[in-house]
């Protein structure tokens, strides 16, 4: 990224990391006929989870401007997610903590706002949605032989494609925490640690295809460095 303050460099490493899951995961390089996405985050891709888990109302200005009405999102529209669904025409993603009216026939959003990597004061840290994840393939197997459920199938859990978008969260408690900037550069290697945990253990149960998000450049935290 190439951001400095006195004299001190941040390394790429989200960057880095990247570079080295895409060549050891290749993304798909063309679409199924269904499209099945399977997404891990924080508040940049929470579609109500949040709301729904700890039972909380999120009033306006959220949702007024697309949905006309609150829908969980912290945003008063769409999220990139939202956008992603409607170019693959196939449903918004349904908050895997949402116990009323979810749809996942095209696959399953875990991502909570406010969660980091590791465990904070909101729960359903990253490695929590994953195991939540693969609880939802144990229980669709099941459900699957009585035709309940969300009948996606082995091939299509193998076929889906698993989005992972968080760090910034990480990144912003360290600020909140006072540490200082090279203290903050110091834990990003472990935030990517976790996020390459997380990655490994859904390719072992099967994933293959992963789209990985980079966090947002330390410029945005000034305020935190002055």
């Amino acid at each position: 990224m190439g951001n400095s303050r006195a004299g001190y460099s941040l390394p790429s490493f989200n960057n880095l990391f990247v570079v080295v899951i895409l060549v050891l995961y290749p993304l798909p390089t063309h679409v199924d006929s269904k499209c099945i996405i399977f997404n891990f985050g924080d508040s940049n891709s929470d579609t109500g989870a949040l709301t729904s888990g700890l039972g909380l109302y999120l009033g306006p200005p959220a949702g007024r401007q697309f949905f006309h009405k609150t829908t969980g999102r912290f945003c008063d529209g769409r999220l990139y997610i939202d956008f992603i669904c409607e170019n693959l025409k196939i449903n918004y993603l349904s908050p895997y903590l949402e116990s009323s009216g979810s749809n996942f026939t095209h696959g399953v959003n875990f991502a909570v706002a406010g969660v980091a990597t590791q465990m904070t004061g909101v729960p359903f840290p990253l490695s929590t949605q994953v195991l939540q994840f693969l609880h939802f393939k144990n229980r669709t197997r099941d459900l699957r032989s009585k035709g309940l459920g969300s009948l996606i199938s082995e091939k299509e859990f193998h076929d889906a494609v698993y989005s992972f978008d968080m760090g910034q969260n990480d990144i912003s408690i360290a600020f909140i925490a006072n540490l200082s900037y090279p203290r903050v550069v110091d834990n990003i290697p472990s935030i990517l640690s976790r996020i390459k945990d997380a990655i490994e253990l859904v390719y072992e149960n099967g994933g293959r295809k992963f789209w990985i998000y980079n966090t947002g450049p330390l410029d945005v935290y000034r305020r935190r460095l002055r």
